[in-house]
């Protein structure tokens, strides 16, 4: 079993962007073999100036950058592309949403950290770079890195795509190791884009369930007028939106 541990980073978190800088931790922990994967990648796109200002990857830094099929990272993930491959994510529906319009669609089960964080973690926030502090994985983080990979601790760069892997990686094995959560019940705890539930507007505190069937129109409303909205929001409006359609 082939473990998949994976960030990206991108042009913008709406609708048409794409993936700058696609970065996997493969493990696999019965030989203890590793490798990191990380590529970056010259998007069709501009960057949008806020995405920059969290990534800080310039349009000038991908001049001479390929295209993100053309990278071996990618050529690498489509290998790792089996039923029998695992993928761990910290908010699943927003990278594989990306790896979706790049034209990906993953056979394996994924685990979400960030909802089996949510769900096992009593803490007031959930994102990666928080969990990290809270549950003092950045003391310990440079002796749980596999030395096969032979990476430098001190150069990781929080927010850049290959030291959220690591991050990502030591997360899970506080997860899996640490707080004993299964394998079957992590992957078990994914979210249904169906109960999200609207925070704002005429249908606040309603379920994307319930609004797909009672006020349609509103659910496309979104998609055409949200671009900038929580990509894990959109990306559940999006599913539902096909959903709708079938």
């Amino acid at each position: 079993m082939k473990f998949i541990f994976l960030d990206t980073e991108t042009t913008g978190m709406g609708s048409g962007h794409e993936i700058i800088q696609l970065s996997f931790l493969e493990v696999d922990f019965e030989s203890a073999e590793a490798a990191m994967y990380n590529d970056y990648a010259k998007p069709t796109v501009e960057i949008d100036p806020g995405a920059m200002a969290v990534h800080h990857i310039t349009p000038e830094k991908l001049i001479n950058c390929p295209p993100l099929k053309s990278t071996k990272a990618w050529e690498r993930l489509q290998e790792l592309n089996t039923e029998e491959s695992v993928m761990v994510i910290h908010n699943a529906p927003f990278d594989l949403g990306m790896l979706q319009g790049a034209g990906f669609e993953f056979k394996g089960d994924v685990i979400d950290t960030l909802e089996v964080s949510r769900k096992h973690i009593v803490s007031s926030k959930h994102s990666l770079q928080f969990l990290r502090y809270f549950l003092g994985l950045y003391a310990i983080e440079e002796g749980l890195i596999p030395e096969s990979l032979g990476l430098d601790y001190s150069k990781l760069n929080p927010h850049d795509a290959e030291a959220d892997v690591i991050y990502l990686f030591c997360l899970f094995r506080y997860l899996w190791e640490q707080a004993g959560i299964e394998l079957s019940q992590m992957i078990a705890e994914k979210v249904d884009p169906y109960e999200t539930v609207f925070h704002f507007g005429k249908h606040r505190g309603r379920t994307l369930k319930d609004v797909v069937k009672t006020d349609p129109g509103y659910i496309e409303w979104c998609l055409e007028n949200l671009q900038t909205a929580n990509p894990t929001f959109l990306q559940a409006l999006k599913i539902v939106s096909k959903g709708s359609t079938n």
